[in-house]
């Protein structure tokens, strides 16, 4: 069964060396996030494989992320990547903003975790 990854900050160097290291495996669908699926390196990234789907987002605004990115696909997001420099409290509240809203699904699921409990319950 192939699995879904949201990488944020895909058209960027450290996003992009996820996307590429993923696209040998066929068990991964690339949700690729950048702020405007229209740009050059979007396309560019986008024509590598139809295995990416682009995602348009903004790291302040997760809920629409997430909504977008089931607007491209029927799996369930199994793994999110994100690198951000803290570089001010606004880039820390959107790390936070993104990391609690890839921790549960809307039904209330934890992320896939090996170590979670039974389903709904948080990991320890």
């Amino acid at each position: 069964m192939s699995k879904a990854v949201l990488i944020i900050g895909a058209t960027g160097k450290q996003g992009g060396a996820v996307v590429n290291a993923l696209l040998p495996s066929s068990d991964f669908t690339i949700l690729a996030v950048t702020r405007n699926t229209a740009s050059p390196s979007a396309q560019k990234l986008a024509q590598k494989s139809p295995k990416i789907k682009l995602v348009q987002g903004d790291l302040n605004d997760p809920t629409t992320i997430f909504k977008n990115a089931k607007e491209v696909t029927d799996k369930p997001i199994w793994g999110v990547f994100s690198v951000q420099v803290q570089s001010s409290n606004s880039s820390q509240l959107s790390i936070k903003r993104i990391t609690k809203y890839s921790l549960q699904d809307p039904n209330g699921q934890w992320a896939d975790n090996p170590k979670r409990g039974k389903a709904g319950q948080r990991p320890h």
